[in-house]
C-alpha cells in the first residue's frame, strides 16, 4: 500500500510505499535526507534528518534492508516541520524590516556630512564658500549638475529643517558659479 506524503524540506509529495516505512531516504525533488514515516495514515508528516556527517553506507539507503527500523537513531532529533505558512511570513517580515531600515537610512541623510541643520546654519556654513569649504562643512552633495544660467547646482537631501514646519526639506539645492556659493533654495 502506497501513501502520499510531503517532504519536509520542499513540500513536495512523495509515495511512502511499505518497504521504505520507517528508514532514511532522500527526497527526488530536493534530495535533502529525512525519515519516511511508518504510519499510513494519509498526509501524514514525515520528519527531517538533522546535518550529520556523510554516511559511508549512503548508497545503501532507500535501498533493501529487510527489517525497518521502528526507532530512530540516538542523535535523531524529532521537530515539527515549519508549516509554509510561517515560512512566508518570515520572509514577509524580513523583507519589510529589511526596507524600514533602508528607509530610515535615507531620511536620516546618511551622507557624508552629518545631519540636519537649521536653514540658517546651513546658510552660514556655506554661502560665499569656495566648492571645497562647502564640502568640508556639510559633506558632498547627493547630486550635482549644470545649472542653465551658468555654474553648478548642487542637491542636498534631507539637510536642512524648515523653520515653520519644523520637518526637514525634501531638498536643498547650493548654487555655485565660478567656484563659489552664491545662492541656496530650500523645498522641492
Amino acid at each position: 500500500m502506497s501513501v502520499v506524503v510531503e517532504c519536509p524540506h520542499c513540500n513536495k509529495p512523495i509515495a511512502n510505499n511499505s518497504s521504505v516505512a520507517g528508514k532514511i531516504v532522500k527526497c527526488p525533488n530536493c534530495t535533502e535526507k529525512f525519515q519516511m514515516p511508518i504510519l499510513a495514515a494519509p498526509q501524514s508528516t514525515a520528519q527531517p534528518v538533522p546535518e550529520s556527517k556523510p554516511d559511508p553506507l549512503d548508497f545503501l539507503e532507500s535501498a533493501s534492508s529487510s527489517t525497518p527500523s521502528h526507532s530512530p537513531p540516538t542523535s535523531y532529533h524529532q521537530s515539527k516541520p515549519k508549516k509554509q505558512s510561517d515560512v512566508a511570513w518570515g520572509k514577509i517580515l524580513g523583507g519589510a524590516a529589511a526596507v524600514l531600515m533602508l528607509l530610515m537610512i535615507s531620511v536620516k541623510g546618511c551622507h557624508s556630512g552629518g545631519g540636519m541643520m537649521s536653514r540658517e546654519q546651513f546658510k552660514q556654513a556655506v554661502f560665499d564658500k569656495s566648492k571645497d569649504e562647502v564640502i568640508k562643512a556639510v559633506g558632498r552633495p547627493d547630486e550635482t549638475f549644470d545649472n542653465p544660467s551658468g555654474g553648478e547646482c548642487w542637491i542636498y537631501r534631507y539637510k536642512t529643517l524648515n523653520p515653520v514646519t519644523g520637518k526637514p526639506d525634501l531638498v536643498t539645492k547650493v548654487y555655485v558659479p565660478g567656484g563659489y556659493a552664491s545662492g541656496i533654495s530650500y523645498g522641492l
